[in-house]
């Protein structure tokens, strides 16, 4: 497996953890010498250490993957908003990107209840990068959300995607 890494000036310290998360989200086992992160993706653990959470959370700011609320079977866009030194999570538009009908799951979308009264988000970033910022979305998704869940295919492009209750790192908009 070859695992390609692009480095831009606003990562910094972010290298070590972005690399640690892109190996755990390729089905490698990786452990740093530093015990920065501890991961089996077999088993899906992880034991994260708060300076590895910062690098992630800071990845993620540079370079937030896709991100949708699964709401009434549409897909409903949100977006990471820096207001001075502090991040959120805001509704990117008042209307829906996507049907959910739309997306052409592999495997099938498992863990997601229509029914259910949370926030149900869905995170994805393309699977074939063609530019530097798809890389680094996908670097941020494999690094700051649960383990992806699978692909979906959208318009021609492959997507893989987590599917979450909670956005990490940053609240959420009042």
């Amino acid at each position: 497996m070859l695992l390609l890494l692009t480095l831009t000036p606003a990562l910094g310290a972010c290298v070590a953890g972005a690399g640690a998360a892109a190996a755990v989200g390729f089905g490698v086992q990786a452990a740093e010498a530093a015990g920065v992160v501890t991961a089996s993706a077999a088993g899906g653990n992880q034991r994260i250490d708060s300076d590895d959470r910062a690098a992630r959370c800071d990845q993620l700011s540079n370079s937030p993957p896709y991100v949708a609320q699964i709401a009434a079977g549409r897909l409903w866009p949100w977006t990471l908003q820096e207001v001075g030194e502090d991040a959120r999570w805001v509704p990117a538009s008042l209307a829906p990107s996507a049907s959910l009908s739309d997306l052409h799951f592999t495997p099938p979308l498992a863990h997601f209840d229509p029914s259910s009264k949370k926030k149900q988000f869905l995170a994805y970033a393309p699977m074939n990068s063609q530019t530097i910022t798809d890389s680094e979305q996908l670097t941020s998704l494999v690094g700051s959300f649960e383990t992806a869940a699978g692909t979906f295919s959208l318009e021609s492009r492959v997507y893989r995607y987590a599917l979450v209750n909670k956005l990490p790192c940053f609240p959420l908009a009042r």
